[in-house]
Order: C-alpha cells, then sequence, then structure tokens
C-alpha cells in the first residue's frame, strides 16, 4: 500500500513538474506572430514606396495590393497570417500615412487596445481612430470588436487555463476526479 501510495505521488509531481515547461501565453505568441508579419508589411510598403512613386488607395487586401503594386520587388513571398481569421489589409490616408491592418489584431500604432478572448487564446488588438474615416476599416474593426463578446465554451476555457498555469488546472482536474469518485463510492 505504502509503495502504490509512493508510485501515485511521485507520479502526479512527475506530471506537475513536466507541466510547467509546457505553460505559455498562445494569444501572446499569436499577437507576436500577427505583428510581426504587419511589420514586415509596413515596411516592405515603405521600400516599395522608396522605388516607386504609388497613390495609395484608402483600403486594399494585401493579396489584391500585392497584385496591383510592386510590392512583390520588396516582399519575396506574402506573410502566413498565424489564424484563420487573420486578413491583411492596407488603411491609408496617403503615401505617407499608411499602416497595415489584421482583421483580427488591428494595427500596430493605435491609439485604442482592445482584450478579448480568441478561442482558447487571450488576445489583444489595436484601433487606430484617424483611420475610421475609411469605411471598409470601421468593418474591420466590428469584426475585431465581435470578439469581445465571445464566451468560451468549456473545453476551450479548460484549453486556456492548460496553457496559462497547467499545474492549476491538473490539481482542480484531480480535485474534481477526486469529488466525484468519493460520490460515486458513496451512492455505489
Amino acid at each position: 500500500m505504502k509503495t502504490t501510495l509512493k508510485k501515485i505521488a511521485l507520479l502526479i509531481i512527475l506530471i506537475i513538474t513536466a507541466s510547467t515547461l509546457y505553460a505559455e501565453n498562445t494569444g501572446k505568441i499569436i499577437n507576436n506572430k500577427c505583428r510581426t508579419n504587419l511589420k514586415l508589411l509596413n515596411e516592405s510598403t515603405q521600400k516599395m514606396l522608396e522605388k516607386h512613386n504609388y497613390d495609395l488607395p484608402p483600403w486594399r487586401p494585401l493579396e489584391v495590393f500585392y497584385k496591383e503594386t510592386k510590392l512583390f520587388e520588396v516582399l519575396d513571398k506574402l506573410p502566413t497570417p498565424p489564424t484563420l481569421d487573420c486578413r491583411y489589409y492596407l488603411a491609408s490616408l496617403g503615401s505617407k500615412d499608411y499602416q497595415w491592418c489584421c482583421e483580427l489584431h488591428g494595427v500596430i500604432d493605435g491609439d485604442k487596445t482592445v482584450s478579448f478572448k480568441y478561442h482558447e487564446h487571450a488576445m489583444m488588438g489595436k484601433i487606430n481612430s484617424k483611420y475610421e474615416k475609411i469605411p471598409e476599416y470601421s468593418v474591420a474593426v466590428k469584426s475585431m470588436l465581435h470578439w469581445t463578446n465571445y464566451r468560451q465554451t468549456f473545453s476551450e476555457l479548460m484549453i486556456y487555463h492548460f496553457n496559462m498555469n497547467p499545474i492549476s488546472t491538473i490539481l482542480f482536474g484531480i480535485f474534481a476526479i477526486t469529488i466525484v469518485y468519493v460520490i460515486y463510492k458513496a451512492i455505489y
């Protein structure tokens, strides 16, 4: 009996120790990947504008802009979005005042910050109010803001908590299983 308890305690300690290695803020990782893509697009557009004189449109999807302009000269391939809901658009008030915008994360330089849950991730988006004059940008902002009302499913919530703090999630799971086991033994 004592050796069994020792083995169980050792297994629990091993699981808890190993799980701390997997703790990561997945939302922050996704945010950083998207911001890297936006920064790359902003820098590539700036390089393209230095080589060629373009009048930037107020709003353009990345794929269309890539085909219409000579962006391909400075950007070998289009950046890969980190999520399915990341779509990139150019928001411009002129060739000197522009930013690339992600439909999920917003812009890099914004004056408003929004926190929200995106499935099992905690995300943050930025909004720049000066581009809200562009009707399409306002639609993209509304698309991002609809995630502030998103309610996670139970499984997404558990995955989120496990990603942020695996130890407490495992301990909570062990506690819940123990309660169910005690109730089961009391009934049967």
